[in-house]
């Protein structure tokens, strides 16, 4: 028999204390692990990195373009 066939709410285990709490919780009863932010699908503190990292793609493709587009520029005035 099920938890759902006997009525009671089905469980899950806690993965930072191992003990049974509700599907449907979203911080742990015993130990106040937090389930939020694993069920948003965001990681806290992403969104800095990911501009960190857009940054440093568009420096480098200003330092490796405009280099080359001066180049190009003059030789075509030749």
């Amino acid at each position: 028999m099920t938890s759902e066939q006997s009525g009671q709410a089905p469980t899950r285990s806690c993965v930072a204390c191992g003990r049974a709490i509700a599907w449907d919780v979203n911080v742990c009863p015993y130990c106040g692990h937090d389930y939020r932010p694993a069920m948003s699908g965001i990681q806290p503190g992403t969104g800095k990195k990911s501009f960190q990292g857009s940054l440093a793609v568009l420096i480098i493709l200003v330092v490796i373009c405009w280099p080359a587009g001066l180049i190009y520029y003059f030789i075509k005035r030749e």
